[in-house]
């Protein structure tokens, strides 16, 4: 008895030390986790004048579908500009419909089907709601793209756990970002491609992090498949391989294994699948899918594999100068924390440090530069926008330092460029050489001193704010930044484009001036196209009856440097043999009377030419067909031939 109750006395005083070291080790942790909080609320604290930025940040969206729609409204006016690639992406969309190629669009044939499918749903829209606007389609799709791919890092930010303010940070950083600037007026896949891996990213991060998620995960996996039908490899295999990451990142193989994600999986397949069975049963397009195996990924690497993270990096200048303005102390103070805590209760903010580290390693695998640049920056903007909200009082004034000497920069090359002297000076520096056609261009562009004058102008007001007495917080400061992105796009819109316009060496076309481009000449194309090459095969056949008929000897006697006359209506005749070669003599005497009856051969071309043809039509290339003549030429008697061919020997 008594050895009884020794022993449930000391395993009595064990279970009261265990419990009093658990209970010290939570009041620890408690303790760290509260020190923590307060740390970064202090930081994390809104300035007096910050009040716009929150109210802002209520209506997220909106602020960012109101800054896109006053920056990008010339384009919806008739002045937005096409480059060569906008131009074969405009004539492959119409080429497509006329040919009705829904699965294999055609073009360069690196044209996935999803751009073609929302060009499509955006034009049956336009002819079934608002047919007076259907020439807006092309500006509305960029426009339409651009503010996608900002709802989705918007949606993204708020799917990591980051609070509203910092998901209008990141959306108000990627809208100031350079790489995205040309964004809202570009015709490309790039924008549809980059908003659906967004969506996707966002569902996969938020469903991963549930217990059951049977409407995200599906959704997220189909949003990834969707975006490799609109823009490749990388846009499929960066949701896929992030999701992969964060798994093993948390150690949760039996979340990895269960229904949801396998239903997602399962889907992701079918949605490739059958589109690679539509096109193999339905469309013959072996050519078009050869193609694209042997341009999904880049392998073995190019030399300039390096070209994707040099454009992000350069893209989103000055955000980049972000790491430098941070407290570095408190981020190594409580990395620990932040690690631990990264698995479960940040979990989010580690998932978009790794998407962000799988699109830096997939960069160089990518067809497309841009694209892999975009990805870059866009999962970057949250991160970046929760660490501007975040910076110390010192860190917002070495920022606005670092941003007012980068737009005073832009500024003095801008100027420069349009002088010849400034010019040479740049590529001295840079190395990066001008030919003839570029320099002509660049000192034609009168508007490049005002837009340089401006950026400066922009620097004198974010260096104030950053000299000033008084502290300006990062959320209005964004907003500032954003209404200089605004302001500076108009001018480059206004006096540049024009100017751009009337340059045939800058290669750029307005919509209107792009063969094909108005939605009511596809279905006339392709009506017109066989009954066109009908009416060529039987002009070309009644040309060659008619030149069998014609008079041997007004062939023969014209001189070797004089070409048979051919009406501007009738097509060209078919090649005959060269004619036998006559005396000198016979050529020298001939000659008149070949002249005098040049006019009575042509006599008929009026008469031809003054009923309408049968059938007239536009070529894919823009050329009219020409008309065939209702009457043909009279053949000349053989009896006419013999008077015209005895008549040189009686004189």
């Amino acid at each position: 008895m008594h050895q009884d109750s020794g022993t449930s006395s000391q395993q009595s005083e064990v279970q009261a030390v265990d419990t009093l070291d658990l209970a010290g080790q939570e009041r620890e942790k408690d303790a760290a986790a509260e020190e923590q909080a307060v740390t970064a609320h202090v930081h994390s604290l809104p300035a007096e004048d910050d009040g716009v930025f929150d109210r802002a940040s209520r209506a997220g969206f909106l602020t960012l579908f109101l800054l896109l729609v006053v920056q990008s409204w010339s384009s919806f006016l008739g002045m937005n500009l096409y480059c060569p690639v906008e131009v074969e992406n405009v004539l492959a969309y119409r080429e497509s419909v006329a040919q009705g190629l829904w699965l294999a669009p055609i073009g360069r044939g690196d044209m996935w089907p999803g751009f073609f499918w929302f060009l499509r749903g955006l034009d049956w829209s336009f002819a079934h709601t608002m047919p007076q606007c259907a020439h807006l389609l092309f500006p509305l799709a960029a426009m339409l793209g651009s503010l996608l791919a900002l709802l989705g890092v918007l949606t993204l930010g708020r799917a990591a756990g980051l609070p509203r303010t910092a998901a209008l940070a990141g959306g108000l950083t990627l809208f100031c970002a350079p790489v995205f600037l040309p964004l809202s007026s570009f015709l490309g896949p790039q924008s549809l491609a980059l908003a659906l891996t967004l969506f996707s990213l966002a569902c996969l991060c938020q469903g991963w992090r549930q217990e059951r998620a049977f409407l995200l995960l599906p959704l997220g996996f189909a949003l990834a498949a969707l975006a490799g039908l609109s823009g490749g490899v990388l846009f499929l295999a960066l949701p896929l391989a992030s999701s992969l990451i964060f798994i093993f990142w948390r150690c949760s193989f039996r979340r990895g294994r269960a229904l949801d994600g396998l239903l997602g999986f399962v889907l992701l397949l079918l949605v490739v699948g059958g589109w690679l069975v539509g096109v193999i049963l339905w469309q013959p397009a072996a050519a078009y899918l050869q193609h694209l195996g042997q341009n999904l990924v880049v392998w073995p690497l190019a030399s300039s594999w390096w070209k994707a993270l040099a454009v992000a990096g350069v893209g989103l200048l000055p955000w980049l100068a972000v790491p430098c303005c941070v407290s570095w102390l408190r981020v190594v103070r409580f990395a620990p924390w932040d690690l631990l805590s990264s698995r479960k209760e940040n979990a989010g903010v580690a998932f978009l440090w790794i998407a962000l580290a799988v699109s830096c390693a997939l960069s160089p695998l990518a067809t497309s530069p841009l694209g892999a640049a975009l990805c870059m920056a866009s999962v970057a903007a949250p991160l970046l926008g929760k660490a501007l909200l975040r910076l110390p009082p010192a860190g917002c004034r070495l920022f606005h330092a670092i941003a007012g000497l980068f737009l005073a920069c832009v500024g003095i090359v801008l100027i420069a460029l349009y002088f010849d002297g400034g010019r040479q000076t740049l590529v001295d520096m840079t190395h990066i050489p001008l030919t003839d056609a570029q320099s002509a261009v660049l000192a034609a562009l009168t508007g490049l001193p005002v837009l340089g004058g401006l950026c400066l102008v922009a620097a004198l007001a974010v260096l104030r704010m950053a000299l000033g007495r008084k502290r300006t917080g990062m959320g209005k400061a964004l907003l500032v930044y954003a209404g200089i992105v605004v302001l500076l796009t108009q001018p480059a819109a206004l006096l540049l484009a024009p100017q751009l316009a009337r340059m045939p060496a800058a290669q750029v076309r307005h919509l209107e001036d792009i063969p094909g481009s108005t939605p009511s000449q596809v279905p006339e194309q392709a009506a017109s196209q066989k009954p066109t090459q009908a009416v060529g095969q039987e002009s070309t056949q009644a040309a060659g009856q008619e030149e069998k008929q014609a008079p041997e000897a007004a062939t023969s006697s014209a001189p070797a440097h004089e070409a048979p006359l051919v009406s501007p209506s009738q097509p060209a005749p078919a090649a005959q043999p060269a004619p036998d070669a006559q005396p000198e003599s016979q050529s020298s005497s001939a000659l008149p009377d070949t002249q005098s009856a040049v006019p009575d051969t042509q006599s008929a071309v009026p008469q031809a030419e003054d009923k309408p043809a049968p059938a007239q039509s536009m070529t894919p290339s823009g050329q009219e067909v020409p008309a065939v003549p209702t009457h043909a030429t009279p053949p000349v008697s053989p009896e006419a031939t013999d008077t015209t061919a005895k008549q040189p020997a009686a004189e």
